[in-house]
C-alpha cells in the first residue's frame, strides 16, 4: 500500500470565518478566491470556504448566535436566511 502518497499536503484553502467572522459579504469571498486561484493555486491551494452564519441575515462580527433555527430543503442544504424569520 502506497498510502504516503494519498495525502502530499493538508487541505488547504481559505475560511471566511478567520477572516471576517459573520460579516463577509460577497465581494469578500468573490476577491479572496480570485487572488487565491490567480496566485496560490499554483502551491495546492483549491479550496473557498463560506462558514458559520452565511444564510444568517444581519449577521454581525463574530458574534455567534448558538441555538438559531435553521430550516433545511430535501438535501439538507440550508436555507437562505429570508426564510429563517431570525
Amino acid at each position: 500500500m502506497k498510502h504516503h502518497q494519498y495525502a502530499i499536503t493538508p487541505p488547504m484553502g481559505w475560511n471566511s470565518w478567520d477572516c471576517y467572522g459573520a460579516t463577509r459579504r460577497e465581494e469578500e469571498v468573490k476577491g479572496n478566491a480570485d487572488y487565491m486561484a490567480e496566485h496560490l493555486k499554483q502551491f495546492g491551494w483549491e479550496y473557498i470556504v463560506v462558514d458559520i452564519q452565511w444564510s444568517k441575515p444581519g449577521a454581525v462580527s463574530s458574534a455567534y448566535r448558538p441555538f438559531v433555527p435553521l430550516e433545511m430543503d430535501e438535501y439538507s442544504r440550508l436555507n437562505k436566511g429570508t426564510r429563517l424569520n431570525l
